[in-house]
């Protein structure tokens, strides 16, 4: 590259910056509004294609390529000049993972802190989402699609790859699709509305599982799957338009929405009791401590409305008392509200012990009584 080609470079990055800071704005309504500021990080190809490391402190996104901001600096990094399908990082945020479209298939790539390549295999099908359960173990959900006279034929499948070895594929639901879905629906509703989240302790997924009985509606199952026993437990059965479904702070409970868009909240392994919070959306966002709940642009903190984002804006909160936000497709910090990080400090040993004895309960090796009192005495440690 020339010196004149780089100085080109720098003055249309510089001149990007200075439009995107000047044009852009996050409309924020409420009480709150005064304490509560925004600030534009980036554009971004897609509201949902962006992942915070677990401190706050880097975020990496699509941006006409893969691109990484530090979030305390400003200083942006290009990772990949190719837009990613799906982002995350790994627990220590040491590396990050990314899925690029193939034709037929993914290539998912593993770099470092700095951008340099690590690690990269191929996955096939059609990726919704990526996730750690440890530093060198990642997981891949990916649906694929098989199109026959009769219908689709629609697999859903759990990949996961421990870093330096082969993946080995795991058949979450498999199933076959009318014709008449796919004339109604189309084909973009086979990869689900509902993201896969894992959860907080890194021990459990949601996910949902696409049903199309021949004599009924077609619907989705909200699953969560124990990924140290392979233990499955159905949450909800609720509609296609149902869009929000998320863990509790503590892992303990699955907070969704029906297809009414009412927010209910149930336990995942000790009972089948729900309970309605009084909230709606579709699009939901929680913070680490479980004091603040984001309904589609609505800021509660304790079931009250303190502030109104944009409507059908995508959130996750980071540490610090901050909120990331992208909306029409730009990607914003909020900062100002009071700090709400997890309270669970465990210690890696902590961590194990808790996370062996929920796959117990989630077993049936143990009953929920005894979970309870078992994590009692192990955090009191």
């Amino acid at each position: 590259m020339t010196h004149r080609s780089f100085l080109y470079i720098r003055y249309t990055l510089i001149v990007a910056v200075l439009f995107l800071t000047a044009c852009s704005h996050l409309p924020i309504k409420g009480q709150s509004v005064t304490s509560l500021s925004s600030v534009p990080l980036s554009r971004i190809d897609s509201s949902h294609l962006y992942a915070a490391d677990r401190s706050g402190s880097k975020v990496a996104f699509a941006d006409n390529g893969l691109a990484v901001v530090n979030i305390l600096t400003g200083k942006r990094q290009a990772f990949a000049d190719t837009s990613p399908v799906a982002v995350g990082w790994s627990p220590t945020g040491a590396l990050l993972a990314a899925a690029f479209p193939m034709q037929q298939s993914n290539r998912v790539k593993v770099f470092d802190s700095q951008g340099l390549l690590v690690a990269e295999r191929e996955i096939p099908g059609r990726i919704s989402g990526i996730f750690w359960r440890s530093p060198q173990e990642l997981y891949v959900i990916t649906a694929e699609l098989t199109s026959y006279r009769f219908g689709i034929s629609y697999r859903l499948n759990l990949y996961c790859w421990q870093i330096g070895t082969d993946a080995t594929v795991t058949i979450l639901h498999e199933t076959t699709i009318m014709p008449s879905f796919q004339e109604k629906y189309g084909t973009e509703l086979l990869q689900g509305i509902i993201r896969p989240v894992l959860s907080p302790l890194g021990d459990e997924l949601l996910y949902s599982k696409l049903m199309n009985p021949p004599a009924f509606s077609p619907y989705r199952k909200l699953i969560v799957r124990n990924l140290l026993r392979s233990t499955e437990q159905e949450i909800a059965s609720v509609g296609l338009a149902a869009a929000g479904a998320m863990f509790s702070y503590d892992s303990e409970d699955v907070i969704y929405s029906d297809t009414t868009g009412d927010i209910l909240q149930r336990k995942i392994w000790g009972g089948d009791t729900v309970h309605k919070l009084g909230l709606s959306g579709m699009m939901l966002a929680g913070s680490g401590g479980g004091h603040y709940l984001l309904t589609d642009g609505h800021l509660n903190l304790d079931g009250l409305l303190i502030a109104t984002l944009p409507n059908r804006s995508e959130s996750t909160f980071i540490p610090h008392g901050r909120l990331l936000v992208a909306w029409d497709k730009i990607l914003y910090l909020v900062q100002g509200l009071e700090p709400d990080d997890a309270d669970l400090e465990l210690t890696p040993q902590q961590l194990d012990k808790l996370t062996n004895i929920r796959s117990w309960r989630a077993d049936g090796l143990i009953t929920p009584d005894e979970y309870s009192e078992s994590r009692k005495k192990l955090l009191q440690k």
